[in-house]
Order: structure tokens, then sequence, then C-alpha cells
């Protein structure tokens, strides 16, 4: 349930895909480690894409969400950089490390594909009423 919980709040509702976004790495480690023991997911399965701020320091920002994650760099996609104008200023350096974008990859495996996706919604649905 708790893991349903953080999905509610910080998961993907768009049809098919199941994604978790967060600046916090503790939450997405409690995201993956729910995907992995109920839906029998591997580190395989995920693809993290970062969203970055031009205040923040690429490398060592990858290397900090590889580390944390225990995801290989392979398996990161093309960094986002937010290059907004007019940013408020007092804002600066409020994440450092940016948000995580950790996308399940169905890999071949229907059941971790949409059916993976319709099965949360359901579960979301179910206690929600």
């Amino acid at each position: 349930m708790l893991g349903l919980g953080v999905y509610i709040g910080e998961g993907s509702k768009s049809h098919g895909i199941t994604k978790v976004v967060n600046s916090n790495p503790r939450i997405i480690k409690l995201c993956l480690k729910w995907f992995k023991e109920v839906f029998d997911l591997t580190d395989k399965n995920f693809r993290v894409r970062i969203h970055l701020y031009p205040d923040n320091n690429l490398n060592e920002t990858l290397q900090f969400w590889s580390r944390e994650l225990k995801i290989p760099l392979g398996q990161f996609q093309k960094t986002q950089i937010d290059t907004r104008t007019g940013k408020k200023m007092f804002k600066r350096g409020k994440l450092p490390y940016g948000t995580a974008h950790v996308t399940v990859r169905s890999l071949g495996r229907p059941e971790h594909g949409v059916f993976l996706q319709r099965r949360i919604n359901a579960w979301i649905e179910r206690v929600m009423r």
C-alpha cells in the first residue's frame, strides 16, 4: 500500500506509461523496490531521464543518480536542461541534483508494459473510492 500511495502522488497517470518522478532519491528507491518486489521487475526494466537546471553540474548529477539508484549510466536517457529565462533567482540551487524520471520498460513482457499501468490504475481506482 505504501508503494501505491507514493505512486498516486509521484507516478505518471498517462495511459500506457509507468513512470515515477521526484527529486528525492529515497522516494525513487522506494518506488523501485515496490516495482521489483510486487511486479517482479529487475534493474534492466528501468530507464532514467534527469531534468536539470543551468546551475546544476551535469556529470556530478548523473554520477549521483546512478550511484543512488544503482542503475548504470547506460540506462540513462538524454538529460533535459530547463533553459527558461525569467526564472526567479531565489529558486536557484533548490534542486542540486534535479529530478529523476524513472520509466518502466516491458522488455518484451506484456505484464510489464501497458498491463502494468492498467493494473496500477485499477488499484488506484479501488483505493480512491
